[in-house]
């Protein structure tokens, strides 16, 4: 296989276009950190060019109307999605079918003897690539990230900076993956990829079209035309369903696991009997007072600990706000204004007369919120930033021996130690720890405190 040697600023560049490297691919593509990812530089400039001349090569050999008919067989509506057209293009060329074999096998067998080597190293490597799931199990910020095929179970490094920037740990993409002495690059790569398990149900399918149930796929039968359409198909439907999952209202409890509804019962009573049902109150068990309101007198009620965060002190459960001859007993969800106000009609007998409950859905609330207020700017203060990472670490540091309904109320640490639990616990910590790198780093949490706590090696558990 022929090498490609990192050139100077002022060496020809190798990609072939004749001029020197610092006027050609140094100034191309963000600049790489690193021998591999240089190296990695200009291999995809060269693929570019090599690329180029197979397309022009086909149209003129084929006509122009074959890509029109392969685009349709695949994607009709694809000459209106350019990020979808960026990837489809090059897998294209290079794996779908043109008279019995892809554009670039007709280009390498009819031209191969006179192209330069690297030029037939850059389709080989290409036209022996497969479309596969790929996880990525590590980022490397400008240098590069590490995959791990779903199916074939081949890992593989790649070194490109700009998805190093923007594809987070765990994220599953769709891709090829060119397999170079040492130097990967994406030959193909979907815009769009998933979250942690968003394959999983696509996975299974694949399988049972191969009639492979467990164990390594070969990546010769991933490589057979109608397995590469049925991927790209999965793909599409496992896309879409994220999109609608992500349209959808989140499913919001509070720590008791009632639905969240912001539910008010409103009370009257006549005003000279205010100081005797604001003390009743304050005697109820779990009342505090609170004078944050102005003009109104506050009792908020609570309990002792909370079902969900053990380093809770305790569980506010609601609130009744005294205001002139009313009384608003608030609370978020249904279960716990109801027990509320039982207990205030216990307190206060006939003192109070019931005139009206409201409930908003909280799903709708959250909504409304999501589309009205900016995201928060992270605080710039160390301080603050200091005491939201601790209040996170305290937070998480409990919820490992916390019970967890996905976990079939077993805790983390509990799952841990069960076969049949464990890999629903992979499955959250990547989730988790996924949805935490999508964040400014001054509010992330360091899920690998996570892993470590439970004592699970995340890459071993995948395979």
């Amino acid at each position: 296989m022929a090498n490609i040697s990192t050139p100077s600023r002022n060496d020809k560049c190798p990609c072939g276009g004749g001029k020197k490297y610092k006027h050609c691919c140094l100034g191309n593509r963000e600049p790489a950190t690193t021998e591999p990812g240089r190296l990695a530089h200009v291999r995809l400039e060269a693929e570019t060019r090599v690329f180029g001349d197979m397309l022009d090569w086909t149209i003129r050999r084929f006509g122009k109307s074959w890509w029109t008919v392969a685009t349709e067989e695949i994607l009709p509506d694809v000459s209106t999605a350019q990020p979808l057209l960026e990837f489809l293009v090059p897998w294209i060329g290079y794996h779908h079918p043109l008279d019995g074999m892809p554009p670039a096998a007709h280009f390498l067998a009819e031209r191969g003897p006179r192209l330069a080597p690297s030029a037939r190293v850059i389709l080989e490597a290409n036209l022996g690539a497969w479309l596969s799931f790929w996880e990525v199990r590590r980022v490397d910020p400008g240098v590069g990230l590490e995959l791990f095929d779903l199916l074939t179970h081949e890992a593989r490094y790649v070194h490109e900076v700009l998805p190093s920037k923007s594809v987070p740990r765990w994220a599953v993409v769709l891709a090829f993956v060119p397999g170079y002495e040492g130097i990967n690059t994406f030959g193909g790569l979907h815009p769009h990829p998933l979250r942690p398990g968003g394959v999983d149900a696509s996975v299974e399918g694949i399988r049972r079209i191969l009639r492979i149930r467990e164990g390594a796929v070969p990546a010769e039968r991933l490589r057979a035309p109608q397995v590469q359409i049925a991927l790209l198909e999965a793909w599409t439907i496992a896309l879409e369903a994220q999109r609608e999952a992500a349209s959808r209202p989140p499913v919001m409890q509070n720590t008791d696991g009632d639905p969240i509804a912001i539910c008010t019962v409103h009370f009257e009573f006549s005003e000279v009997r205010r100081d005797d049902i604001f003390d009743r109150l304050r005697a109820i068990e779990g009342a505090d007072r609170d004078e944050s309101d102005a003009g109104a007198s506050v009792v908020v009620f609570s309990r002792a600990g909370n079902a969900v965060h053990a380093s809770w002190d305790n569980t506010v459960i609601g609130r009744a706000v005294l205001d002139g001859n009313r009384l608003r007993v608030e609370s978020n969800s249904v279960a716990r204004a109801d027990a509320l106000k039982r207990r205030i009609k216990a307190a206060t007998g006939r003192l109070l007369r019931l005139r009206v409950r409201d409930i908003s859905d909280g799903a709708a609330m959250f909504k409304q919120a999501q589309a009205q207020a900016p995201r928060p700017v992270p605080p710039s203060d160390p301080r603050l930033q200091a005491v939201l990472r601790e209040a996170l670490n305290r937070h998480y540091g409990s919820w490992v021996d916390s019970p967890i309904p996905a976990l079939d109320g077993a805790t983390p640490r509990e799952a841990a130690a069960r076969p049949m639990l464990r890999p629903r616990l992979v499955a959250l910590l990547k989730d988790l720890e996924y949805l935490e790198g999508a964040k400014p780093e001054a509010e992330r949490f360091d899920a690998g405190q996570l892993w470590r706590e439970l004592g699970i090696d995340p890459a071993s558990e995948a395979e």
